[in-house]
């Protein structure tokens, strides 16, 4: 009964602190001991470093994770196949700046306005290519290459018509001086031959570029065409007008020149194992 009397005596306030004690005790002994963490650590830092041991470049596979060899990056693996490119471009721009400067030559042979004009038709096969290069694209020697089939004859035929025709060119442009005259005719259809056979292997160069280059790299095949071409015309139209001048070579003899490079440039086309690309060692073909 006094313990009673005394519970009941004590004020409100005192009664509410002292069971909130009782309370934060029991809390404390049926709570399980907390494991100590290692000295200096704290959870943040371990988290951290668990994450950063996760992201780890030394923790990374060097074949990128997945199993699968890591794919070069830049020209790496393209370097051939844009060698070989610039060179085929190249000498398709021959044909097209020994064509442009025949016009030269015939000024100075007194040619007419109007028999210059015929032969400029000769451009005529590079404007109507499309007609034939569903032709070019389809048929083809599966053995020996999609775009070998048309490029290695096209580029053939080319430096045999640069030999055989540098024997009679000259002939068919006739001496210096006015009233001399031209073959004009003679001139057209040789060199329409030349752009339709330039106009063929252009097409196939073409194809060649879209298989040959890796698939970071197939817009480096318009680069090549522009360059190339603009070279090889470069080459030819300058490089001729300006020997010439001095007189230290003639049409045919320049034809010549570039015919044998033609067939020697048709060997390393023949050496090229396939049309398509080839990864490096090391590397996965896209």
């Amino acid at each position: 009964a006094r313990g009673v009397r005394a519970l009941f005596s004590i004020p409100p306030r005192r009664a509410l602190f002292c069971a909130i004690l009782a309370a934060a005790s029991a809390t404390k002994m049926s709570a399980p001991e907390a494991k100590p963490l290692l000295p200096g650590h704290s959870s943040l830092t371990s988290r951290r470093t668990a994450a950063a041991d996760v992201e780890s470049p030394h923790s990374r596979r060097p074949d990128g994770g997945d199993g699968k060899p890591k794919e070069p990056s830049g020209l790496k693996g393209d370097w051939g196949a844009i060698a070989l490119l610039l060179l085929l471009y190249t000498l398709q721009g021959v044909p097209m700046g020994l064509s442009g400067s025949l016009p030269m030559l015939f000024q100075e042979r007194g040619v007419s306005m109007m028999e210059q004009a015929v032969f400029s038709t000769v451009a005529y096969p590079f404007a109507f290519k499309l007609l034939w290069a569903p032709l070019v694209d389809t048929l083809y020697l599966p053995r020996f290459g999609r775009r070998k089939t048309w490029i290695v004859p096209a580029q053939a035929c080319i430096g045999l018509l640069l030999l055989s025709s540098s024997l009679r060119v000259n002939d068919l442009l006739g001496p210096v001086g006015e009233g001399a005259g031209s073959d004009v005719r003679s001139l057209t259809a040789l060199f329409f031959v030349f752009y339709f056979l330039a106009a063929t292997q252009d097409i196939a160069v073409d194809g060649l570029a879209l298989t040959i280059l890796s698939e970071r790299n197939k817009e480096l095949g318009a680069t090549c065409n522009a360059i190339g071409q603009t070279l090889g015309y470069f080459l030819a139209y300058v490089g001729f007008l300006g020997l010439n001048a001095y007189g230290l070579t003639s049409l045919g003899s320049f034809m010549a020149f570039w015919g044998w490079l033609f067939l020697g440039s048709t060997l390393w086309v023949l050496g090229v194992r396939n049309d398509e690309y080839t990864a490096p060692e090391g590397g996965v073909a896209e």
